[in-house]
């Protein structure tokens, strides 16, 4: 069948099924903002206590104390971390269920509990997804599923055991069907090309097979991981009958079910120019109820663009919704297998405020997002009062709440920062979302990471065209100290991890605060300007780095 037949064969079906009394879909609410809680399909089985604990007290765990947080009105459960899967799957591969003896040897602790949970939910008679689903019913929550499209583990060898347990049969079967390095040379990584039909096929399977559970949505997660094709230009299109094929699975089992089963894709914001995956074109023709915007790194950028999304779906029956990822700190410190077999611990991590997490909230609901996406990876077999992300279940989403709540709006890493001020003529511009009404600002402060300035330099602040000149007293660190810098990865410049647990408060070094009126902002897009000035003669012995950029907001 061509792809335009197919397209017609789904609006015929799709027509008669808008009149079709029997589809029952459930509503969520349209004239306020709610939160879709979204777990990563994987962590939530990595409880290590699968062989004392009870059924009862995992689902507890994991759905059951939503109903302390009326806000979440939907709960995103992954399927699994990669082509293998965390339910009873036929199509695919159950997680570690045929892993060699050195997998299992070479795996982590939580792997191996995490196998051990999702054979205790399939020995029940159903698996972790039915049982999740059915717990979100029991106490009002709508249960969808979520499908990482192209979460493939390298490098390519049976002893890395990333690739030994999270990359499937089929894959392991086919190289063939990955996608080659530039010069068309197999790739050490296994991403898989939806140029072929087969690939296509395969998750086509899945997501009919996820759709005969008892859920209510499926989200396609194409944020993990770009690219989906070594030639995206010329196959492209190709993902676009992919949709089309999705949306017809999923009206035909929820037809047999007497469902709506709602689709919601999520893609980076420049999936279209970049990737050729023509989302716009899934909007106009209907194919899509929802479209999550997101960035593949959150720890380097800020503001998602939800307002181009939202114009788009003017008019149409999809909706947008705005992502925030938990934690979304741009210099990361978490530990890796490495660091726990060389026995490194004790590294001080950056804090991650909720204020960071209000302010991305707050600048996506003002620009109009229907819902917000809060995304976790952390495993929820801990008990509630461990989980640090539980108090944003009634805030983040809460539009009473958000205008009144201190808020951090920080600046993109992302071709941005660091930056480096040497002259006039070489100003540094950047801009920044902020979702607070100016009248409405107590106070509103400038934070710069840079070392201090001597007396004969200066910096010229502008805000949105309004000047502020940073002198000695502003910018007042050591002209000798220098603030600890991260790389455009969001790693740490010229630091390792070992050094960063020597340093007390490191991410606090050069750290500069610089009162400004709340008039000179406004709600929407603000331009930043920094331009770096020294007096005639005067010599520096470096130029003027400048790390962390943030607007720090407390509403009256």
């Amino acid at each position: 069948m061509t792809s335009a037949e197919i397209y017609i064969s789904f609006e015929k079906f799709f027509s008669k099924k808008k009149g079709n009394s029997m589809m029952k879909r459930n509503t969520l609410p349209e004239n306020e903002p709610f939160l879709i809680l979204r777990d990563d399909g994987f962590s939530q089985y990595c409880g290590r206590d699968a062989a004392t604990a009870s059924i009862e007290e995992f689902l507890e765990r994991n759905v059951g104390y939503l109903r302390d947080y009326p806000d979440v009105k939907v709960k995103l459960i992954g399927i699994g971390p990669g082509s293998v899967f965390a339910y009873d799957t036929k199509v695919g591969d159950v997680f570690m269920r045929d892993a060699s003896p050195l997998a299992q040897r070479i795996c982590r602790p939580g792997d191996l509990a995490a196998r051990d949970w999702i054979q205790k939910c399939i020995d029940t008679g159903s698996d972790g997804l039915n049982l999740m689903a059915k717990k979100c019913r029991e106490i009002g929550v709508i249960p969808w599923a979520r499908f990482e499209m192209n979460h493939e583990y390298g490098p390519v060898s049976e002893d890395n055991f990333t690739y030994a347990i999270f990359v499937g049969k089929f894959n392991k079967e086919h190289p063939e069907y990955r996608i080659p390095k530039p010069d068309g040379t197999p790739a050490n990584y296994p991403f898989l090309d939806y140029k072929h039909k087969e690939v296509r096929d395969f998750k086509l399977a899945i997501i009919r097979e996820v759709a005969e559970h008892d859920i209510d949505g499926i989200e396609l997660d194409f944020c993990v991981y770009p690219p989906f094709f070594f030639d995206p230009k010329a196959d492209g299109h190709y993902m676009t009958d992919f949709i089309r094929s999705a949306r017809q699975v999923l009206n035909e089992e929820g037809e047999k079910r007497g469902v709506y089963i709602d689709l919601a894709v999520r893609v980076e914001p420049d999936a279209q120019e970049r990737l050729y995956m023509a989302w716009r074109d899934w909007v106009k023709e209907g194919l899509i109820d929802w479209i999550v915007p997101s960035y593949l790194r959150p720890n380097l950028t800020f503001g998602v663009p939800v307002e181009e999304f939202l114009k788009e779906c003017e008019g149409t029956n999809c909706r947008v919704a705005t992502h925030i990822r938990i934690p979304c700190a741009r210099i990361t410190t978490d530990p890796n297998p490495n660091d726990i077999r060389s026995g490194l611990s004790g590294v001080k991590d950056r804090p991650v405020l909720p204020r960071r997490h209000y302010a991305r909230a707050l600048a996506g609901i003002q620009a109009g997002a229907n819902a917000v996406v809060l995304a976790t990876s952390s495993g929820t077999m801990k008990k509630k009062g461990e989980q640090i992300w539980h108090p944003l279940l009634d805030t983040i989403a809460n539009a009473d709440f958000l205008p009144h709540a201190e808020k951090e709006y920080f600046f993109d890493y992302l071709n941005k920062l660091p930056a480096e001020l040497t002259k006039e003529d070489n100003p540094f511009t950047h801009s920044v979302m902020i979702g607070d009404d100016p009248e409405n600002i107590e106070k509103a402060t400038f934070v710069i990471h840079a070392r201090g300035l001597t007396a004969l330099e200066t910096v010229t602040l502008s805000v949105n065209g309004h000047e502020i000149t940073l002198t000695e007293k502003e910018l007042y660190w050591s002209p000798d100290d220098e603030p600890i810098l991260p790389a455009s990865s969001g790693t740490i410049k010229g630091y390792n991890r070992l050094h960063l647990a020597r340093i007390d408060r490191w991410w606090d070094i050069c750290k500069n605060e610089i009162d400004i009126p709340p008039s000179y902002l406004k709600c929407g897009k603000n331009t930043i300007t920094l331009t770096y000035h020294i007096a005639e003669g005067g010599l520096t012995k470096r130029p003027l780095n400048v790390g962390d950029l943030a607007l720090v907001i407390q509403p009256k």
